[in-house]
């Protein structure tokens, strides 16, 4: 989780909800004081929650294919915990309340990697079919019948005059084409990577054990309708709740993103 602190400007409210024969904390992210922080780098906005026995960041990002939650879970309580990805809940609050669906890393990865070739197939059949206009200066010949030589046997039968035409040809471009090749190469390259990192930064569930903490990213399905969220992250018996506000970006090239706070 990325550590430039700039505020701390929350305060948790803890409440108890039964959840079957058990009680369930949830500690919510709030807006006074200084039981959480929140930290910014290059841009993102990430909140931590303290609790009890450890503290949980969360910031939220547009990832292009999906929204992304970057989350960390840090054990500092005496026995094990597990932490289960599956378990967190990205719920929209506005426009209209609903919970996104989650996406698996591998899922994902093999969207890009999909989603990639197509692009770069479609970027290297532009290199097939490129022609290319020639204009050529080429020597011509010209043979004309020689008058004298009617009268004259000596005189050659023709007359032979060496000059130059230009020629206009239209012929395969190979520039561009060798272009659309190095472009279908390049995308496919960049979708490689992506997906490599999304495996690579995927949260991976497990116990924690005293001392330790947890990180990676979790993968949900992109709306780019979407104003306020709240993230829900369950850890033993306690859920954390934190709140992002969501604002649309736009580019000069590509669609919009959001930037979460």
């Amino acid at each position: 989780m990325r550590v430039r602190l700039i505020a701390m400007v929350a305060v948790v409210t803890t409440t108890l909800v039964a959840t079957g024969s058990a009680q369930q904390s949830i500690v919510r992210w709030g807006e006074h004081g200084q039981s959480s922080s929140t930290v910014s780098e290059d841009g993102e906005i990430g909140k931590h929650v303290i609790l009890s026995d450890g503290r949980i960041s969360a910031s939220v990002r547009d990832g292009g294919h999906s929204l992304v939650i970057e989350l960390q879970i840090t054990n500092a309580g005496p026995v094990p915990v597990r932490a289960e990805s599956t378990l967190v809940e990205f719920q929209v609050i506005r426009p209209q309340s609903r919970v996104l669906q989650r996406i698996e890393s591998e899922a994902l990865a093999d969207r890009v990697r999909r989603e990639g070739n197509g692009h770069a197939a479609a970027a290297e059949a532009r290199g097939f079919g490129a022609m290319k206009t020639v204009v050529e200066t080429v020597p011509a010949i010209d043979v004309k019948p020689n008058p004298a030589a009617a009268t004259d046997p000596t005189q050659h039968a023709t007359i032979v005059t060496m000059g130059s035409e230009t020629v206009v040809r239209t012929v395969p471009d190979d520039g561009e084409w060798l272009r659309a090749q190095s472009e279908g190469a390049g995308i496919r390259s960049r979708s490689d990577k992506e997906a490599k990192r999304i495996l690579e930064r995927a949260f991976t569930d497990g116990v924690l054990p005293p001392g330790s903490l947890a990180a990676g990213s979790i993968y949900y399905q992109r709306d780019a309708g979407i104003e306020e969220v709240l993230v829900r992250i369950p850890l033993g018996n306690v859920v954390a709740e934190i709140p992002f506000t969501a604002t649309r970006e736009r580019r000069l090239i590509g669609r919009s993103s959001l930037r979460f706070r």
